[in-house]
């Protein structure tokens, strides 16, 4: 990384990818900056890209950190650089310009845009109508984790026996609050 005054510069692959602000607290009482979030998403690059390649995201902003009001954001402004792919969906009454995650570089720039969260559809967006995962989302409704472990202990003991195991099963930690991810491909049929 190159630092110039309040931008810095990161090269992944061919592409070269502007960082503002890195100092900005993102999360401030675990004291992690936008560099620190533009770093981890580097590092974990390699196993996150296969869930989101092909899929059409939803982005979850917090450009003043956490504790400050956050946005979705489905449509991608024009000041996109050009080599993010971003494919045009109808929707009622017009076209949402979706941002597709192919690469390191693109999950970077938009990390780099305070994207805490991207969200993946479940279908990808040459088939947008036909979802091929299923996510079960849980959530405890009272903060006790060991009743989140024993459900996700019930759904593997199910699926186990079942034709299709889960893909993975992965802890996602949203802001202000734990839950546990389990994706499952469906069949096709």
């Amino acid at each position: 990384m190159r630092t110039q005054s309040e931008h810095e510069t990161v090269r992944i692959g061919r592409r070269i990818v502007e960082i503002t602000n890195p100092e900005k607290l993102l999360f401030p009482n675990d004291g992690i900056t936008k560099r620190q979030l533009v770093d981890y998403y580097r590092r974990i690059a390699p196993t996150m890209l296969p869930y989101l390649r092909g899929r059409p995201l939803v982005m979850e902003r917090y450009p003043d950190g956490i504790y400050n009001p956050g946005f979705f954001e489905k449509n991608a402004p024009s000041y996109y650089p050009d080599w993010i792919e971003i494919v045009p969906l109808r929707k009622e009454g017009g076209t949402v310009r979706h941002v597709i995650c192919r690469d390191a570089a693109t999950l970077v720039y938009l990390a780099n845009l305070a994207v805490i969260t991207p969200h993946a559809w479940l279908s990808r967006f040459d088939k947008p109508e036909i979802p091929d995962q299923m996510i079960f989302d849980l959530d405890p409704s009272d903060g006790d984790f060991k009743a989140v472990c024993a459900a996700a202990k019930e759904l593997h003991t199910f699926w186990f026996h079942s034709a299709v195991a889960p893909t993975s099963i992965k802890c996602a930690r949203s802001p202000g609050r734990s839950r546990l991810d389990l994706p499952r491909a469906i069949p096709n049929t």
